[in-house]
């Protein structure tokens, strides 16, 4: 997630490059949590995950470039379910 590599940098500024002070650190890593907490929360709430999101978007898109043929030759009950 975006967030996660927000926050590893900010952690990086403060804990190896100290480029910022205690008090700064806490005002930009405290949001950040806040937000990848909240992402979690309503991420969990979604129930189920995709094992291969990259396999699922590849057929997505390789039966997306077939679409005009499949609904040329379809029957109605495979258009119905489209």
């Amino acid at each position: 997630m975006e967030i996660e590599k927000d926050m590893a940098t900010i952690k990086k500024n403060f804990l190896v490059k100290e480029l910022m002070n205690q008090a700064t650190f806490d005002e930009l890593y405290k949001p950040c949590d806040e937000q990848r907490t909240n992402i979690l929360k309503e991420l969990s709430k979604l129930g189920k995950t995709i094992s291969n999101p990259s396999e699922i978007i590849a057929k997505t898109v390789q039966f997306c470039t077939k679409l005009n043929t499949a609904w040329a030759s379809s029957d109605i009950a495979f258009k119905d379910g489209l």
